[in-house]
């Protein structure tokens, strides 16, 4: 009974737990406890890569969408409103191929394009709602003395909640089947992968709950998606994947295994592996060892073989920057965004090393900030990077205003109101004063509502 009291719980808050981690974690997952949200440039790029034509294919917008990705080596992915999909690593590291990650992705974008997510938190709500009435009956009936008809009830009320839930969730499961066989198809990509992956899926089946993975408790399979979609790749059987998919799957689980694996054990794996790989492999593996200078190294050879690969100039970069050569993180982060002037992440790092260098930088870690800014508005790490690039450069009004911003993003209106206050002091630009304006105004509205302003007016 409490497993499932905390099941339910867990449901509700998985999203509200994921925003807080935003910008909160380093960009690999040295130190990170299971459930942090990871940032990183390359993985991220890979998974927009494969995401974004099937948005298109529902007839969604790729750029409203986010990707989010989840340290945990559990196999599970979910979606959430807002056009958000989260994955774990663990689901990343499992799939065989890119053919069946995209079939998650795919099945996970057909619950956002149904509608779904808003249905199945209506429906959360109910269940929760039974949840608590039953509890309070059960409670009650324990109090009088009915301890066995207590205990009766709050089973039974926990029982009818959980099956609303999972009744609600097959329908939804088969429709999302069902859309993203369609997804597929349109963009003539096979679907053959999701098949498989639904096989791992149906071979847990006759395991207990706590043995299996958490995708298959949450997305409940039924024989009918299973002959789906046997049907759908018979019917199908031709189509292929972009061919640069393949390559990026393989390195995107290259990256995340040099950062979660155990570095003694990577370097042991790929000691006398020379290849591109085993270099980035034991480049990592020196770098979280604490052995920058080797680690440097070797990521060297990588950029002078590979110029034009921005994966290996970002490796470089992390290493300079964390092992205190800023000049040479700035060239390397200089290298990689201008091969990727597209990424939000690149930016910031290469603004963050800047910041850390001679003053000369900060015009430019400014302008890079407020790019990266354009491409992920709501990242609260960026608009952080951005106030003190102001203030390096004596624009205390400009770096409140962004403080303002940060807070916005986290939902601590307290301060957003506080720092658009004190930006309001002294800023000139009308376009500044009235963006800090609707900040205040909107904070001092949340607050009201919560009853917590605070003023020093």
């Amino acid at each position: 009974m409490v497993e499932k009291v905390a099941r339910l719980a867990r449901y509700t808050s998985a999203f509200l737990a994921a925003v807080l981690l935003w910008g909160a974690a380093p960009t690999h997952a040295r130190g990170l406890k299971t459930g942090s949200l990871i940032r990183d440039s390359q993985v991220e790029g890979a998974l927009h890569d494969f995401a974004a034509p099937i948005f298109e294919a529902a007839g969604l917008d790729p750029e409203k969408m986010h990707l989010y990705v989840i340290l945990d080596p559990e196999l599970n992915a979910f979606a959430t409103t807002r056009y958000s999909i989260f994955v774990n690593t663990g689901l990343i590291l499992r799939a065989k191929n890119a053919r069946e990650l995209i079939g998650v992705l795919a099945h996970e974008t057909g619950h956002i394009a149904a509608g779904h997510i808003a249905r199945r938190e209506e429906m959360m709500k109910k269940a929760t709602a039974i949840a608590m009435a039953t509890a309070l009956l059960g409670g009650a009936a324990i109090a009088a003395g009915g301890g066995d008809a207590g205990a009766g009830i709050l089973t039974g009320g926990m029982q009818m909640a959980e099956n609303a839930m999972m009744h609600y969730s097959r329908g939804q499961e088969a429709s999302a089947d069902q859309a993203a066989v369609r997804f597929l198809n349109r963009l003539h990509w096979p679907v053959e992968g999701l098949q498989s992956f639904m096989k791992v899926l149906a071979s847990q089946e006759l395991l207990s709950s706590a043995q299996q993975d958490p995708y298959s408790r949450s997305h409940p399979l039924s024989q009918d998606r299973v002959a789906l979609l046997e049907r759908a790749t018979i019917e199908h059987p031709d189509g292929a994947l972009p061919p640069s998919f393949d390559e990026n799957f393989e390195r995107m689980r290259m990256k995340l295994h040099a950062f979660i694996d155990p570095p003694e054990t990577t370097l042991r794996t790929y000691a006398r592996d020379d290849s591109d790989k085993g270099r980035f492999m034991r480049a990592t593996a020196l770098f979280l060892l604490g052995r920058g200078k080797e680690a440097l190294g070797l990521a060297q050879t990588l950029t002078s073989a590979h110029p034009r690969d921005a994966t290996y100039w970002d490796l470089e970069g992390q290493i300079a920057f964390e092992s205190g050569q800023i000049e040479q993180a700035v060239h390397a982060y200089g290298q990689a965004v201008s091969l990727r002037p597209k990424d939000a992440i690149l930016r910031m790092l290469c603004a963050q090393a800047m910041l850390e260098g001679a003053s000369h930088h900060y015009p430019a870690a400014q302008k890079h900030l407020e790019k990266s800014l354009i491409l992920e508005p709501e990242n609260p790490s960026a608009w952080r990077f951005l106030a003190v690039a102001y203030g390096k450069q004596h624009n205390t009004a400009m770096a409140a205003l962004c403080l303002a911003e940060e807070a916005v993003c986290v939902e601590q209106y307290q301060a957003a109101y506080d720092q658009a206050g004190r930006a309001l002091k002294s800023l000139k630009s009308k376009e500044a004063r009235l963006r800090a304006s609707d900040i205040r105004n909107m904070a001092e509205n949340e607050l009201k509502q919560s009853g917590r302003l605070r003023t020093d007016d």
